[in-house]
């Protein structure tokens, strides 16, 4: 029976060190408990939709994304061509990553954990993260790209690697912020672009269409959502950042930028 006893106490304290850590301020000595109630990397919320202004040959102002852990990733984005101009049409976009590399690190993230008159704690916690090599195959199409007189619309194809980076946590803190929960997923991407039917707005000129479009570029780009820590988990803020050659011939490299938020579950 004492053996049983002494059993069960050592695998509750193992239990307890494992998921739950005291941080103690030097100056203060003021004390947090932090219990990690769930760090899965693959429990992250799956489904989100996001809304903002997010550039690819063009201009996207809402999108969703479905994220399969160690599986697949997809993203569809589009938006009114009116932002940039008079023209009608849709600019959409969507891209799927198929996941087949698949490893989990041990990260630490620096965590507010309470903030007082002009005091902040900040502790650096360990999270598991889950990282996920991965080919992307995607495809789009803009009704116009336009730089200075140049402006021509057409569809993509595009196809490259991908390296997903994905955590989850449920934390709650004693002594500071009661709970923060949050998830994160994040793409860097390397793609081959295809555009495989440019033309001028003004389809009459099209047999001089070589002299100002390109058949084959790139991308190299960063995308996903970044956690904004919440009781609930749910809100996170949506980017995209990177670079690229376009189908336009004048212009050397394009870039891609957007910012937005999300929701997520």
């Amino acid at each position: 029976m004492k053996k049983l006893a002494l059993t069960l106490l050592l695998i509750f304290s193992s239990l307890n060190f494992c998921f739950s850590q005291v941080f103690v301020d030097e100056k203060t000595q003021q004390a947090f408990e932090v219990v990690r109630n769930n760090d899965d990397p693959d429990a992250a919320n799956r489904y989100a939709v996001y809304g903002g202004l997010f550039g690819f040959d063009g201009v996207s102002m809402i999108g969703t994304s479905y994220y399969y852990p160690k599986k697949l990733y997809v993203n569809l984005q589009g938006g009114p061509n009116v932002l940039i101009n008079d023209s009608p049409g849709l600019n959409i976009f969507g891209s799927l990553s198929l996941l087949f590399l698949n490893k989990k690190v041990l990260k630490e993230m620096k965590q507010v954990l309470h903030s007082e008159s002009n005091i902040r704690y900040i502790a650096k916690v360990p999270i598991p993260k889950r990282k996920s090599l991965g080919f992307t195959i995607g495809g789009g199409y803009n009704p116009e790209y336009s730089l200075g007189s140049t402006s021509l619309k057409g569809p993509s194809i595009s196809a490259g690697l991908t390296l997903l980076t994905a955590w989850s946590a449920d934390l709650m803190i004693r002594g500071g912020y009661k709970r923060k929960k949050g998830t994160s997923v994040r793409r860097i991407n390397a793609d081959i672009v295809y555009y495989p039917n440019p033309q001028y707005l003004d389809e009459t000129n099209n047999n001089q269409i070589e002299n100002s479009a390109r058949k084959l570029g790139c991308r190299l780009y960063i995308d996903g959502r970044t956690a904004l820590w919440t009781t609930g988990g749910h809100f996170a803020l949506q980017y995209i950042l990177g670079a690229g050659i376009s189908m336009v011939k004048s212009q050397e490299v394009s870039p891609l930028a957007g910012l937005g938020f999300s929701y997520s579950w």
